[in-house]
């Protein structure tokens, strides 16, 4: 009789911290940092939510691909997508959503060579250009709230003038405005990419104006991480910056759609502002091992 009670209270003590403890659904990696290094591989693993399994994949993977840019200062061929999940944010109900996980990986010595590389004709040569497509989509999804198609993505002319990295606001610490810098260095590189295969030859115009603009800005990361090794071990993913800065796209950079909405907000704004006053009054005063399942691009 004794053991049946200590059993009995056993099993329910049981029952209390089960009921208690989260269930943790899906593969382990979906529940890990958004960054973490493991076997000289960087690792970024991010998630999204949408109504159907391709556009939260495409939110995703956006996300992820933007990170890993940021850090490699553009994404190398030997990137990859080492695994994907998917789980219902809500089981039943027409506002049912998916909820997509993406694990992206790339070696930790190719993303340092990239960050090294300046010259236009050796970025194109180690750069995946399929993976560089696909970051554009998402920035331009990110202007306009609408995904464009795949065939909206057009090869870039070489930009004739290179515009200064962004000063520091305000607003930012020091530590932002390096990842501000950081996230510029990648859009003048994004424009290389996807330039034509002819474009930025060694020794041409075009590729000594664009080493002439950029190599401040490398400099200027350079520098800030010989000062602080932290930024480089163990950065902050773009995504995930408490007072992300807002970096300019080069105009070249941005789809149509996202052109006409930029216009439209700057004459919109112009018309509703009210005429000036004559007479003004004064103003009162937000791992895992490697795995066979991979797609590399």
């Amino acid at each position: 009789m004794q053991f049946k009670i200590i059993a009995w209270i056993v099993f329910s003590l049981c029952l209390v911290e089960c009921s208690s403890t989260p269930v943790k659904q899906g593969p382990s990696w979906i529940h890990e940092p958004t960054r973490i290094v493991d076997n000289g591989y960087i690792v970024y693993v991010e998630s999204a939510v949408a109504k159907d399994n391709d556009k939260a994949t495409f939110k995703a993977e956006g996300l992820a691909l933007s990170d890993l840019a940021n850090e490699c200062s553009f994404i190398p061929k030997g990137t990859r997508i080492e695994d994907r999940y998917f789980l219902d944010e809500n089981s039943s109900g027409e506002n049912k959503e998916k909820v997509a996980y993406v694990k992206l990986a790339v070696e930790f010595q190719e993303c340092d060579l990239a960050q090294k590389t300046i010259q236009p004709d050796e970025i194109k040569k180690i750069a995946s250009t399929s993976f560089t497509q696909q970051l554009k989509r998402y920035q331009d999804y990110e202007e306009t709230g609408e995904v464009p198609s795949r065939s909206e993505v057009a090869q870039l002319e070489p930009l004739q003038e290179i515009p200064p990295a962004p000063a520091q606001q305000p607003s930012w610490n020091s530590d932002i405005h390096y990842y501000a810098v950081r996230q510029y260095v990648v859009y003048q590189k994004e424009v290389v990419v996807l330039s034509p295969p002819t474009a930025y030859a060694p020794a041409s115009p075009e590729s000594q104006t664009f080493v002439r603009g950029i190599s401040p800005a490398v400099t200027q990361v350079n520098t800030a991480q010989a000062q602080n090794a932290n930024l480089k071990t163990n950065p902050t993913p773009w995504s995930r910056l408490a007072n992300q800065p807002r970096v300019e796209r080069p105009h070249i950079l941005r789809s149509e759609q996202a052109r006409s909405l930029r216009e439209d907000h700057h004459f919109n704004k112009y018309m509703k502002s009210p005429p000036p006053m004559q007479n003004p009054s004064p103003k009162k005063h937000g791992r895992h091992h490697r795995n066979n399942n991979s797609y590399e691009h």
